[in-house]
């Protein structure tokens, strides 16, 4: 999830040429719900005015995100109500993740902290400015640790959650991205994307005590966003022409093995999330829409459209939750 790739397919999109791909290839008709079902089914807009969100993050009570523009990072009560300034001053802050105690944020050549309800920055880790390249843009939490992404060093990182010194998890990958840590281990994307390395990127994993890293799958053309459920790993993957729209979203074993397509022809798919139930999530970029797929039956429906630039998805027991960048809000709606 290396922030210039991102920026790279924001760009192209000026370029594509107008389509009308939606979640589902395959249903046209929608049934009219009544009065009472669209009522529930209306989106709600938690916070507007926000510099460029890319990320957010729920506690029982409140909705966290960060602000690229401004440097801020955020929150508001689940329900709504009056967003809060918790950090300032921070260099274009993304991916927030939090625990029970912290809110957690990669900058662009640091790793800080802050209490939930506010206070002031830790500091957890920093790293040499690349030129031309962002160099942090992607964290995990583990119970004890934080684990980060440099594409510039091919290496995976951990850090202390309290802070210290930082250490070299695992190196010589190619372009690591977007990761996560599930299952007592951590799972990253490599992602090598040129016109002559088609084919050559990757999701792998390792225990999070230590080992050898494994390749879970190969041969994947651009994946981008990637998380953990149970015993799947499910991906997004922008295809080898990120101008068409030849998004896939795929689920695969994180044992490893074949990949499953659970969703074709999508435009720019990104922030991708599911359920213990089978359910699967996923935001279109270029679309600016919002997907759902059931495990049984498998029918994709669109059920948010017209949001902008969409790189994150959170969900609890009765919302999902999302920030449209490019239009500078927070939004919910019943899932």
């Amino acid at each position: 999830m290396n922030l210039q790739h991102r920026t790279v397919y924001i760009v192209a999109t000026l370029a594509l040429l107008t389509t009308q791909a939606s979640c589902s290839d395959t249903n046209e008709a929608s049934v009219a719900a009544d009065a009472d079902t669209q009522a529930e089914s209306e989106t709600t807009v938690l916070a507007t005015g926000q510099g460029y969100p890319t990320s957010i993050a729920l506690s029982a009570s409140h909705v966290y995100w960060a602000n690229q523009v401004g440097g801020t990072i955020m929150r508001t009560p689940l329900g709504g109500g009056e967003a809060e300034v918790l950090a300032s001053g921070q260099q274009t802050p993304v991916d927030v993740k939090i625990n029970e105690t912290h809110v957690f944020w990669a900058n662009s050549t640091s790793i800080a902290s802050v209490p939930l309800a506010g206070g002031e920055p830790t500091l957890l880790a920093e790293v040499e400015e690349t030129p031309g390249l962002r160099a942090l843009d992607a964290i995990a939490l583990s119970d004890t640790s934080l684990y980060f992404s440099h594409a510039a060093t091919g290496s995976i990182n951990e850090v202390p959650l309290q802070g210290g010194d930082p250490r070299v998890f695992v190196d010589g990958q190619e372009g690591p991205g977007d990761l996560a840590v599930a299952n007592g281990e951590v799972y990253w994307i490599n992602r090598v994307v040129s016109s002559t390395s088609v084919g050559r990127s990757s999701i792998a994993r390792m225990s999070a005590t230590g080992g050898s890293p494994q390749t879970v799958i190969g041969e994947l053309k651009a994946p981008w966003y990637l998380s953990v459920v149970q015993d799947d790993i499910l991906f997004t993957d922008l295809g080898a022409d990120p101008r068409l729209p030849r998004g896939q979203v795929m689920r695969v074993a994180i044992v490893g093995g074949s990949a499953e397509v659970l969703a074709d022809g999508q435009e720019a798919p990104s922030a991708v999330v599911g359920d213990d139930e089978g359910r699967v999530y996923w935001a279109n970029l270029d679309a600016g829409s919002i997907c759902q797929v059931e495990s049984e039956p498998a029918e994709k429906q669109e059920i948010a459209e017209g949001y902008g630039d969409i790189y994150a998805l959170a969900f609890d027991d009765n919302y999902m939750f999302w920030a449209s960048a490019n239009q500078g809000t927070i939004l919910r709606k019943n899932r």
